[in-house]
């Protein structure tokens, strides 16, 4: 079964040891699976063409959260855990091209 959900993400985003809220309201779909829950959501990215498609793999004492497309990352956590992500930002993506293009 496929519900559709409207999904709010909020946070804090540091820029240049500046905080600001930031918050994105979309809507997505939800559905269970195998006693596992999923929340699939696309998200685009000011300033980018294209979207990043978004899993959220909640499990138990786990979430997973899974990004594909213009950024990827698979980001995994863990119930009294500390857990380690690595990814890359489309800043980083662009100053390394930039970067490349002006001093490589």
């Amino acid at each position: 079964m496929t519900k559709d959900v409207l999904i709010t993400i909020s946070g804090v985003q540091m820029i240049d040891e500046e905080d600001s809220d930031v918050e994105m309201v979309v809507r997505g779909d939800y559905y269970q699976k195998n006693g596992k829950h999923y929340i699939l959501y696309e998200e685009i990215m000011e300033g980018f063409e294209g979207k990043v498609k978004n899993v959220i793999k909640v499990s138990g004492r786990s979430m997973d959260i899974i990004k594909k497309g213009i950024a990827n990352t698979h980001m995994q956590f863990e119930k009294n855990k500390k857990n380690l992500s690595c990814y890359t930002t489309l800043w980083e993506i662009w100053w390394s091209g930039y970067r490349l293009t002006r001093y490589g």
